[in-house]
């Protein structure tokens, strides 16, 4: 059989380690690749400038394997490589686009005309180092806007130069901001949940973060556990579980890590909490079943909680020294289950769970998250029973 390698190896990534392991990250894609214990030495040695049948021979003299097998196994790997654009040669797959949003929240965005509003409930808040006027009219609607945001109010006196306009016309309802219209939703209900989820991205925009995360953050004992995890993984459901057992507040949806050295800064949001959960988090939040329901875009039902004596305990939104990360996974009739987690598996795990980045991610940024990493703890928790789920978490910042 010839070699699989028909050209010099040219590598297109760039090679991190993290502990015991190899991680890859494509420059094209900003994809990575945690790599098995023989493919990061297939890899090292070809970086080492090591010819590719002198590592076949090692490989199959060190596995007791044919040469034959060993060299089929290498050219698939390097098929794969070629493919996933961490090496040239073969065709690789498209890198994926980047979808820019409007930038409304920009500081030098220029004021559009005047609108022809007069509002009647005008109050300034602040979240992260976002802070805005929310002009409404004093209405059910503009009310519930408005509670969205109690535990963020800042003094009347604050001038700003932001301001947020919900507005009924045209029969939408319209958010404008500083006479820009950047969103709208045809009902009622999907008034509040557009409203915090445009502030979300504001929030995150304004921040001048290294990455921000899609994940919940508490802390117990001066110590900070984010919780991550894909939509409908349980974090949300977790977080307030644990903020009902003593936790302090920090994120329910997005948790923003500052450049180097990395800290967490919490976007202090209400718990978004959808229909599913709420079973499970009236029989520890009461008041749950008297909240307004709300819909968002995707059409799921949801709840915003923040009880106020959390409220009145929650740490601000000032950087956090991350000691611990859990990947919660809610599964009905499952016995509960925490496990360690390799870094480099919850590094990738982390990825998969969503996040932004300002820019584009490159190697900077992605030394800084591997560096950032080998300073946690990382678990794989899995449970149906709520109060068993707490006490784990809670075994982790004992």
């Amino acid at each position: 059989m010839s070699s699989p390698l028909k050209t010099p190896f040219q590598s297109l990534a760039t090679a991190f380690e993290l502990d015991d392991d190899l991680i890859l990250f494509a420059r094209a894609s900003g994809d990575l690749f945690l790599l098995n214990p023989t493919a990061a030495l297939v890899w090292q040695g070809l970086s080492d400038g090591m010819g590719l049948d002198d590592i076949i021979t090692t490989l199959a003299t060190a596995a007791d394997q044919s040469r034959q097998q060993v060299e089929s196994d290498c050219a698939s790997l390097i098929a794969e490589w070629q493919e996933s654009g961490l090496m040239a040669g073969g065709q690789p797959s498209p890198a994926k686009t980047r979808e820019t949003p409007v930038a409304w929240w920009e500081d030098n965005l220029e004021p559009a005309k005047p609108l022809d509003f007069q509002p009647s409930l005008v109050k300034v808040y602040r979240i992260v180092d976002f802070q805005f006027c929310l002009r409404t009219a004093d209405s059910p609607t503009g009310c519930q806007a408005h509670e969205l945001l109690a535990h963020l109010e800042m003094p009347d006196s604050e001038t700003v130069d932001s301001n947020l306009d919900v507005i009924f016309r045209d029969d939408q309802w319209c958010l404008y901001y500083n006479g820009h219209l950047v969103d709208q939703c045809a009902d009622t209900e999907g008034v509040v949940p557009m409203v915090h989820g445009n502030l979300m991205l504001a929030a995150y925009r304004r921040s001048h973060c290294l990455v921000a995360l899609h994940a919940a953050a508490i802390i117990a004992n001066d110590r900070c556990v984010l919780l991550a995890g894909v939509p409908g993984s349980g974090k949300s459901t977790l977080t307030a579980a644990l903020l009902a057992n003593g936790f302090g507040f920090c994120a329910d949806d997005t948790a923003l890590l500052t450049p180097p050295p990395i800290r967490v800064r919490g976007v202090p949001s209400r718990l978004g909490l959808k229909e599913g959960s709420w079973p499970v988090v009236r029989e520890l939040w009461p008041e749950l079943d008297s909240l307004p329901v709300h819909c968002r875009a995707d059409g799921k039902r949801i709840r915003y909680l923040m009880p106020d004596d959390v409220m009145s305990a929650a740490p601000s939104d000032a950087a956090q020294t991350a000691h611990v990360l859990v990947f919660p996974h809610y599964q009905p009739g499952s016995p509960t289950v925490m496990q360690p987690l390799r870094r480099a598996d919850a590094l990738l795990k982390l990825t998969e769970s969503g996040y932004d980045i300002p820019d584009i991610i490159n190697d900077n940024v992605v030394s800084a998250l591997i560096d950032w990493m080998t300073s946690l703890d990382c678990y794989d928790l899995r449970y149906s029973d709520m109060q068993e789920a707490v006490s784990q978490v809670a075994g982790t910042v004992a």
